[in-house]
């Protein structure tokens, strides 16, 4: 019997030595996940700073390219109104040319046909200044007599 209590014993003993040795494992397991953990959280820490870094950096390249945008297409708005202006211009233009030409051009010739009679007549005598000398000077008294 004392043989069995020995290796009872001894087992006990045995099994004793293995679950201190597993209570430090798991000790050392404990503080290695706490290390672990710190460390994981500090690199979360620091991707977060980073990840904040990179969108104020993202946060400036889409308002420079927004205001780059912005200014291109106003240019081309610009560029684009003046040539439909300038066409516009043109065509009215055009097409005032077009109706008051002709009616221009046969009160010019009417105009010219006259100057030119005008100018084949011969000077006038002093009697036709005379006269009209006469008429004005007649036209004058009866407007103050009124």
């Amino acid at each position: 019997m004392n043989e069995i209590g020995t290796v009872k014993g001894a087992w006990f003993v045995e099994a004793m030595g293995e679950f201190s040795r597993t209570l430090d494992r798991v000790d050392t397991l404990i503080v290695a996940l706490a290390e672990c953990t710190d460390a994981q959280n500090a690199a979360v820490d620091r991707m977060n700073e980073r990840l904040a870094a990179f969108d104020r950096h993202m946060s400036a390249i889409t308002e420079n390219a927004k205001t780059k945008t912005l200014k291109h297409i106003a240019t081309r708005t610009d560029e684009a109104a003046r040539r439909l202006i300038e066409r516009q211009r043109g065509e009215i233009a055009e097409m005032v040319r077009g109706a008051f030409g002709r009616e221009l051009e046969v009160k010019l010739s009417r105009v010219d046909v006259a100057l030119q009679r005008l100018s084949e007549r011969q000077p006038r005598s002093w009697e036709d200044w005379l006269l009209y000398a006469a008429a004005v000077g007649l036209g004058s008294a009866l407007t103050l007599a009124i």
